[in-house]
């Protein structure tokens, strides 16, 4: 398992009771600089991830972006923190003395090409896949399964062509934290109230298997004032082993829906198979179910308790005893703050 979630006591308690945060931008000499970013804090009890100390308090995100304006001129992106990643695999407790690392997590120069054309270059966040790092951007607490075999940040260069209401992409990247080189191309746009996006990914190395290519599709809207997505993933082995499956894929449905002025019930249900080839944790097929009631103070804090739930047709978890079971179970309770 790739997370790593900060063990800071218990924080909900300050989260919930600061005040709405503001973005907003400061001068630093000549430059205008937007600061955005967020902090949440939990929460964390799951089952059967093979240790007894099943539940944590945890901050799962401490974030501070700074951005320039590139309109016309070269612009950066910096942003610093702790990204703990809770996945819905260990329900957001580490198995493992975590990692309490505040480090640079993604940071890149934007350089106008003319012709509608710009290049990024440095650490890129990845254009593949509905869900985001920073939880507190997610419906959900916990990041899903089908997000677990998606690339995140890496060291890398892409040029996007922006015109007649398309971007158009195209990257090379090396992923430090698996040791892979891809190349990805990709376009998103709108078409009416629809949004899509396609990516394909030639070569990431996965955290649970080999080199793989991915094809990544996500379409988005709004449907009688439910927010809803598809995010659908079809990976396949570079180099299938002997005897077993080369190919998997991953479906995830994501609809919030509003019951009052300030609360929503967002829902993620996930479709995951992967046969005998691993790409999926070697669920061989399983399915995630995952509500996370919220109730927002202003627009920028937030309170949310989540329900999570994991089924694999192999025994694929591990219970405090050593024995093996198909399913994990978790709740969490989390309070954020956005700027």
């Amino acid at each position: 398992m790739r997370t790593h979630i900060q063990r800071a006591g218990t924080l909900l308690g300050l989260l919930i009771a600061l005040p709405a945060a503001q973005a907003g931008s400061v001068t630093a000499g000549s430059a205008d600089v937007t600061v955005s970013g967020g902090v949440t804090g939990g929460y964390f009890r799951t089952t059967n991830i093979g240790v007894k100390d099943v539940d944590d308090y945890a901050v799962p995100d401490f974030l501070v972006e700074l951005s320039t304006p590139s309109d016309g001129a070269v612009g950066v992106t910096a942003a610093f923190g702790h990204l703990g990643e809770p996945s819905i695999w260990e329900g957001g407790v580490p198995p493992n003395p975590p990692e309490n690392n505040v480090d640079l997590q993604y940071g890149y120069l934007t350089v106008p090409a003319g012709s509608g054309i710009t290049v990024d270059a440095g650490i890129l966040a990845t254009m593949i896949g509905y869900e985001v790092a920073p939880t507190y951007a997610n419906a959900n607490v916990l990041l899903g399964s089908v997000w677990y075999e998606q690339p995140v940040y890496y060291k890398g260069i892409r040029a996007t062509w922006a015109g007649n209401g398309l971007n158009v992409f195209a990257e090379a990247n090396d992923d430090p934290a698996v040791g892979g080189k891809s190349a990805v191309v990709g376009v998103n746009g709108s078409a009416g109230p629809v949004n899509y996006a396609v990516s394909y990914d030639n070569g990431f190395k996965s955290y649970s298997a080999g080199s793989k290519d991915i094809l990544d599709i996500i379409v988005s809207g709004t449907l009688g004032g439910i927010d809803t997505a598809l995010n659908l993933d079809y990976q396949k082995l570079d180099n299938q082993v002997s005897s077993l499956d080369d190919s998997a894929y991953g479906l995830a449905l994501y609809a919030t829906f509003p019951v009052a002025a300030m609360t929503t019930i967002p829902v993620r249900v996930e479709y995951i198979s992967d046969g005998t080839s691993g790409l999926y944790e070697g669920v061989d097929s399983g399915y995630t179910f995952t509500v996370t009631p919220t109730y927002h103070y202003t627009e920028n804090t937030f309170v949310r308790g989540e329900l999570a739930y994991i089924s694999a047709s192999n025994d694929v978890f591990t219970k405090d005893d050593g024995s093996l079971t198909g399913t994990n179970t978790s709740f969490n309770v989390q309070a954020g703050v956005t700027f």
